[in-house]
């Protein structure tokens, strides 16, 4: 029972070692830290393969080519006819830790200096030494007796003590790079994570004073618990470092590591069934199960890499002719020609998400009103307006919109700036399936186009209202001409909220609550700075109660700090949306429309105090 799980247990470290080495360098192949922690998930399987080896020992023929001699380079002289306990002989642990602490001395803040570079050069000065002198010396490094199942069968010379306490050297200074990584990082679930690594490198780290103690003190501890050990370590330190990999390249994680690990996991059951039903017909060597399902993680996940990568630049030249055939259609004149133009725009957007029918709708007064459709085959239809306003794109279930359209597959919100001018709605997809997550992504790129054209659309029809009627164009035209707090005049001025000149021309100088604050004859830097003054107040407002710092539930800022939290980081401290996204742990588009409804909320707070405010004075020139 013993043997069966020892056997079960390190073979799973080995392929989650190789998987996961595998996975870290194709997702992230200009990372230096995904690289180092494949090395390290590669060195740490060389561990598991030393005790696979001595518990099914490989079938090799008497006569060894040459480059099979290679392979057993860090075997004893003569291990195929030394008992099969001496196969623990193989690879050590101390590259793998020096792997690791190379990582995290990249992963720490700021550029690799002299003092660095110099640390980790002898880390590897350390490391290359202990592999020479075990290939070299074997005799002197440790010897080997007992039953494999147990780690008191090693005993190891002062040697094997000195290497062990090397590789916990190496784990201790790894920890001390996290800590430091961990003190400099201002927000709260990331520094979570690291304490998480730290655990991790700590326990990892262990293994080997355990394996010594066990060795010296003849204590009968299994093997496998050391494998257990090392291999939970390692899939937590390369599953933060993937995860860390992907957030900066704005890439989706989560789904993609956990269909990775479910595929590769797949195909080497597949092959190992395989295996077994011909192992009941011929009598196969145990072995064989080993380097089948080994070989099964290399080629699929390799597969997988290069079909990701392929799949990536199709999608990439097809959205550049899309975007080509988009930008061919810009610029229209009249209403007919909007009209055609919109009308070949879902041509260029549909034929290649191979889409039985879509609708383009335009938002008005009581509801949505078709303009332009692809394959629509029956009478145009109106859709009300609580079926077309949604903040993000959103897949349909059957019977979510009325008829004719209670089969429609997804619904796109067009918006121009904040508002919503449009949506799009789109059949199901002529081959059956559901539409693809990159299907969904082009999709949504084609957003700022159509709600360019139909806001055009929208200011022709009112231009045309306008000219056919002088006495309401005569009206409107001195409200036309007055200072504006539209939320895109307000989002405007957050956007230069530091550029004083460029505040000053907007037309939130001309507000009464602008001019109080100015002297008879202020300059135009004057201005700018009273239009930011005000802006920043209004702003301050949004946070909820009277505390300066966001109120925390489980290290995340509670929701209702969100607006004023992106708002500030975004327009005040120029922080990134990405960093503010993982900062709050929100989605692009619960980012989008917190971002949206605190702009209208500042818009509105603007036009409250604007009215209040008592006339002042105009500007020179107003």
């Amino acid at each position: 029972m013993l043997l069966t799980i020892s056997i079960v247990v390190e073979l799973v470290a080995l392929l989650m070692a190789i998987w996961l080495g595998i996975y870290l360098v194709t997702r992230s192949v200009r990372k230096a830290e995904a690289w180092l922690a494949a090395l390290t998930a590669w060195s740490l399987g060389g561990l598991f393969i030393n005790n696979l080896f001595s518990l099914v020992p490989p079938s090799m023929p008497s006569q060894l080519h040459p480059w099979l001699n290679l392979g057993l380079l860090f075997w004893p002289r003569g291990i195929l006819e030394q008992d099969p306990a001496a196969w623990l002989q193989g690879w050590t642990a101390t590259p793998a830790s020096v792997f690791w602490f190379h990582a995290t001395m990249v992963m720490r803040p700021g550029k690799m200096n002299a003092g660095r570079r110099l640390a980790v050069a002898g880390a590897y000065l350390v490391a290359a030494g202990g592999v020479a002198i075990q290939v070299l010396l074997p005799e002197t490094y440790k010897t080997v007796s007992g039953d494999p199942l147990f780690l008191n069968s090693l005993h190891g010379s002062w040697l094997y003590g000195l290497y062990l306490s090397v590789m916990l050297l190496f784990c201790a200074l790894s920890v001390r790079n996290l800590l430091l990584l961990a003190r400099d990082e201002p927000r709260d679930h990331p520094q979570r994570k690291l304490r998480l690594l730290i655990a991790v490198t700590t326990i990892a780290g262990l293994s080997g004073p355990v394996g010594m103690a066990a060795a010296f003190l003849n204590i009968p501890v299994p093997m496998f618990s050391i494998a257990l050990l090392v291999a939970a370590g390692l899939l937590l330190t390369s599953y933060d470092v993937a995860r860390y990999n992907a957030l900066m390249e704005h890439r989706v994680f989560l789904k993609d590591f956990s269909f990775s690990a479910f595929s590769v996991g797949s195909a080497i059951l597949l092959c190992l069934a395989v295996v077994w039903t011909f192992d009941r017909a011929y009598e196969l060597p145990p072995f064989l199960y080993i380097t089948t399902s080994g070989l099964a993680v290399v080629l699929f996940s390799l597969v997988d890499a290069a079909r990701q990568k392929f799949d990536f630049r199709h999608f990439q030249k097809e959205n550049r002719l899309q975007r080509e055939r988009l930008r061919s259609l810009a610029h229209p004149s009249g209403e007919n020609e909007i009209l055609n133009n919109l009308s070949r725009a879902l041509v260029s957007i549909c034929a290649p998400l191979q889409a039985c029918y879509a609708i383009l709708l335009k938002r008005e007064a009581g509801e949505y009103k078709p303009i332009a459709g692809y394959r629509w085959e029956q009478p145009p239809v109106n859709l009300p307006l609580r079926c077309g306003d949604v903040d993000d794109l959103s897949v349909l279930k059957p019977g979510a919109l009325p008829a004719p359209l209670e089969n429609a597959a997804v619904l796109l919100p067009v918006y121009f700036s904040d508002r919503q001018v449009g949506a799009l709605v789109l059949g199901e997809a002529e081959h059956g399936s559901a539409y693809s997550p990159i299907d969904l992504e082009n999709l949504m790129d084609c957003n700022d186009y159509l709600a360019g054209r139909l806001e055009h659309l929208i200011l022709f029809e009112q231009s045309q209202e306008l000219l056919n009627d002088t006495l309401l164009a005569a009206a409107a035209l001195p409200s036309e001409l007055s200072p504006s707090i539209s939320t895109a005049i307000v989002e405007l001025g957050l956007r230069r909220i530091h550029d004083y000149a460029q505040l000053s021309e907007l037309p939130l100088a001309n507000l009464n609550l602008v001019r109080q604050r100015l002297t008879s004859k202020p300059t135009h830097l004057e201005v700018g700075e009273a239009v930011h003054t005000l802006l920043s107040e209004a702003l301050e407002k949004l946070h909820p109660g009277d505390r300066a710092e966001p109120v925390r539930v489980g290290g995340v800022p509670r929701r209702d700090w969100y607006p004023h939290i992106i708002l500030r980081e975004a327009y005040l401290n120029g922080t990134s949306n990405r960093e503010i996204m993982a900062q709050l742990y929100i989605s692009e588009g619960t980012f989008n429309r917190t971002r949206r409804s605190a702009i209208r909320s500042i818009a509105r707070l603007l036009q409250e105090m604007e009215a209040a405010a008592a006339p002042a004075h105009p500007l020179p020139g107003a």
